[in-house]
């Protein structure tokens, strides 16, 4: 669910309410993420459309919503939708992580106006300037090595391997065990590595993005 509130608080309005996946075998909600305003063109001064990513377990999707009439229009998979003033909508390809593209379209019609080309390798979640400079983070660099500091920052020792993306790191009750989520082909689940012999146990079996794992007190 997307919401709105008076930027001096109030009560949230819920502006955006994704559907449930018709694909979803559990019938999984989608969930909206990374909204973005589209600038209004200078004879529709005030109006409000967003264009986001609608994501399930199954897919990702990027959607047009113009929240003054309600109309939706899908633009296709791919995720961190962002727009630029050369009328293009540059994003995250789904399916080829680290990868920048560029999809033609119409701020006038709100309508995809040709096919997606690649525009940068090794990158991601994108943002532009009203100049229409094109900023992204280094996607080459994702690889990601758990450590041990101690008080002063110095670095005492290591944790498991490499994982791309990793994140959430949550230490066991006994401090014998690490649980991780890190990145493995399209899905995020969730690892246990043994810290001692830096045995890794992969805990989520089925594909999804799956983050902030917690330990309970008796060790599960």
């Amino acid at each position: 669910m997307l919401y709105e509130v008076a930027a001096r608080w109030g009560t949230p309005t819920p502006i955006a309410s994704p559907e449930i996946s018709e694909n979803s075998s559990e019938g999984l909600a989608r969930a909206i993420r990374q909204p973005h305003f589209l600038p209004s063109l200078p004879s529709e001064a005030g109006s409000r459309v967003l264009v986001y990513t609608v994501q399930s377990s199954e897919d990702t999707t990027m959607v047009v919503h113009d929240l003054d009439t309600g109309r939706q229009e899908p633009l296709g998979p791919g995720q961190g939708p962002f727009y630029s003033p050369s009328c293009h909508i540059v994003y995250e390809r789904t399916g080829m992580p680290n990868e920048l593209w560029a999809l033609p379209f119409s701020l006038a019609a709100l309508k995809v106006t040709g096919e997606a080309f690649p525009i940068a390798q090794n990158s991601r979640s994108p943002t532009i300037a009203a100049d229409g400079t094109l900023v992204y983070a280094d996607g080459a660099r994702s690889e990601r090595q758990l450590v041990w500091l101690d008080r002063g920052g110095e670095k005492t020792g290591e944790i498991g391997q490499v994982q791309d993306r990793a994140s959430y790191a949550a230490l066991s009750p006994d401090e014998r065990r690490v649980a991780v989520s890190a990145v493995k082909g399209l899905s995020k689940p969730v690892w246990v590595w043994e810290i001692a012999s830096r045995v890794e146990n992969l805990v989520t079996s089925a594909p999804g993005i799956y983050h902030r794992p917690v330990w309970a007190p008796r060790g599960e």
